[in-house]
């Protein structure tokens, strides 16, 4: 039996935590001992996350104190454990995975890169990661690209999966108003100011739309205050990280993301199976979650006209909400299975 450690910040709700979590229910029913390392374990835990991957106590480990005091537990753990394989996920626990992995001889480490886009403090982390591991796992393949050839050599692309997909009822399409939702964190990266701009050229065409903002974070405070610069009070709703998103998801006709940079999305996702079609930014790989004309339409970032006009094309165009929201469904199962996930950590732990 391999003993393997998957390191990651937190538990809290989030992208990279949920494939985190995916992992090691993909690694243990290949009967490897799996132990889950939390480097800032006092920021939060989710419940619905421990539940996922049916933890128990032994499996989690929770560094604690200061930043030199984490890194001696994590030196000391991987050694009294004898972990033979690696995975970390995000810049810093990246750096601090592939340094201490290597000083205590652990033999293979795989840090994980979930954007195609870095600035450049965290790029040149990541780099140096990258020199130190024994190959680089991204989400997506655009960010293949902001990376030099060295390290491109080292890199193999995993895409994010999906689980749990849902029978969603037909939609009721006598509602008097256009349901449009986004379900992101509230940081500059989802740039609602441009979803907002689209969400008024909609309603000053005459479109009888209600648009949802679904999450939590900083800019929270803005994005109210643009809603109300915008005066789009009565049509804009702001939910705080509510229990049942998905619930949210399947009483709306359209999903939209104007992310300014992404890795794979899975809001996207989510959306994808509630069976809705996507307005998005071509930013990650959107261009392999959204086919345009087929489940949805890209954008260019921050392009607020042109993302008006495709919300405009779905409101018109007969039929074209319920029709691409089944293709999205599909494509969903036919790239992002947690099967296809599993088997390719598989294909790469049993390389030699």
């Amino acid at each position: 039996m391999r003993n393997i450690a998957i390191l990651i910040p937190t538990l809290k709700k989030g992208g990279a935590e949920k494939q985190a979590v995916l992992l090691k229910v993909a690694l243990e029913k290949r009967n490897y001992k799996v132990y889950f390392i939390l480097f800032n374990s006092e920021l939060g835990i989710e419940n619905e996350l421990l539940l996922l991957g049916d933890f128990k106590q032994s499996e989690l480990y929770l560094l604690k104190g200061s930043l030199i005091k984490k890194m001696i537990r994590l030196a000391l753990f991987l050694r009294k454990s004898k972990v033979e394989i690696l995975f970390s996920y995000l810049t810093a626990t990246n750096l601090w995975g592939c340094l201490l992995g290597r000083l205590c001889g652990v033999d293979r480490i795989y840090p994980g890169i979930r954007n195609a886009y870095l600035e450049f403090p965290k790029r040149l982390s990541e780099q140096l990661s990258a020199l130190l591991s024994t190959k680089v796992i991204f989400n997506n393949y655009r960010g293949l690209n902001i990376f030099p050839k060295f390290i491109r050599k080292k890199a193999i692309v995993i895409p994010n999966c999906y689980i749990n997909f849902h029978n969603v009822q037909k939609k009721d399409e006598t509602h008097e108003f256009i349901n449009i939702i986004t379900v992101a964190r509230f940081t500059p990266q989802k740039d609602y100011l441009t979803a907002l701009k689209s969400i008024k050229i909609i309603i000053e065409k005459g479109h009888p739309v209600y648009y949802t903002i679904i999450g939590y974070g900083d800019e929270e405070a803005a994005i109210r205050q643009w809603i109300d610069e915008l005066d789009l009070n009565n049509y804009v709703k702001v939910i705080i990280n509510p229990q049942n998103i998905f619930k949210y998801l399947c009483e709306s006709d359209i999903y939209l993301s104007t992310s300014l940079y992404e890795g794979t999305s899975n809001s996207i996702m989510e959306a994808l199976d509630a069976e809705l079609p996507i307005v998005a930014t071509n930013v990650g790989d959107n261009d392999k979650l959204v086919k345009e004309g087929i489940n949805g339409y890209l954008n260019d970032i921050q392009d607020f006209k042109g993302i008006a006009d495709n919300i405009e094309r779905l409101i018109i165009a007969e039929n074209s909400i319920g029709s691409f929201g089944k293709n999205s469904k599909q494509l969903l199962r036919d790239n992002y299975s947690f099967e296809i996930y599993a088997n390719s950590y598989y294909k790469l732990l049993d390389e030699k």
